[in-house]
């Protein structure tokens, strides 16, 4: 090997035990440490250091949506109620409720793991305007299985009806059926992010989302690729079809936040 070739080797075997030393340390200071904060402008909320993997796919997502965290942020009025359904670990969920001091967060998460973590964060965070229920949306009211790997940590964020990673049983509820049950009040703005399934939530939502006071939808469509995720297209109802069902409930759809997976459809009215 001469000269040239012996330089960039060890700027990279530099490169890879520098990144190795990180990921130790990283490790190390997560389990010791119980919590950290995040902050979006002039808002802080602080999330349970659960393990290393729950903080640093938190972290990720923050970090990545963190224009679309915002803009859903600057949407919400104070005394607004809004509707996380997707919740996860609640990144989403916890941003909103610092803003809506006023108002209602009613998130919905069907992993047990991902609830119990939201809810330790709403603890750490002493909110007392979220309601979490472990149960799907869907356009129909029953049990399904859900699949997710059986060591997944809280904030994994695949878990859909329509995969082969593993199972268990959650229930599922009409959207419009599960609010009349628990006497919910009508949401202002709405985050759909159910890996695929967001035509189901959407047809199961239809009594709700005519209402004048449901203004707002930031709903993530899952687009049909090579990779082992569910689509909407899985699930019965094209893009281009979701659009106009929406549509017909009286809100303005904008393309928008775009990644080679994902978009964001904002719904107005």
């Amino acid at each position: 090997m001469n000269n040239d070739g012996v330089v960039p080797l060890l700027y990279s075997f530099k490169e890879y035990t520098t990144n190795k030393l990180q990921n130790t340390k990283n490790r190390y200071y997560w389990n010791f440490c119980d919590q950290y904060e995040l902050q979006l402008d002039d808002s802080s909320v602080i999330f349970n250091a659960h393990s290393y993997e729950t903080v640093k796919q938190n972290i990720w997502r923050f970090e990545s949506e963190e224009s679309e965290i915002r803009e859903l942020v600057n949407e919400l009025n104070e005394d607004d109620v809004f509707y996380d359904i997707g919740a996860n670990t609640g990144l989403y969920t916890l941003f909103a409720a610092d803003k809506c001091r006023n108002g209602q967060i009613i998130a919905f998460e069907p992993v047990d793991i991902n609830i119990n973590q939201l809810e330790k964060n709403m603890t750490l965070n002493k909110f007392t305007n979220i309601k979490p229920y472990e149960v799907a949306l869907s356009d129909s009211s029953d049990t399904v299985k859900l699949d997710y790997p059986e060591d997944s940590f809280p904030g994994y964020g695949l878990a859909s009806m329509h995969g082969t990673v593993g199972e268990t049983t959650v229930h599922s509820y009409k959207g419009d059926e599960f609010i009349e049950k628990k006497s919910l009040p009508i949401p202002n703005v709405l985050k759909i992010d159910v890996e695929g399934a967001e035509g189901l939530v959407i047809k199961g939502l239809e009594e709700t989302l005519v209402k004048p006071k449901c203004r707002t939808i930031f709903c993530e469509v899952h687009q049909s690729t090579e990779m082992d995720r569910p689509s909407a297209s899985d699930y019965g109802m094209a893009p281009t079809e979701l659009r106009k069902l929406i549509e017909s409930f009286g809100f303005e759809v904008e393309k928008t936040n775009e990644r080679k997976t994902t978009f964001v459809f904002k719904c107005s009215k």
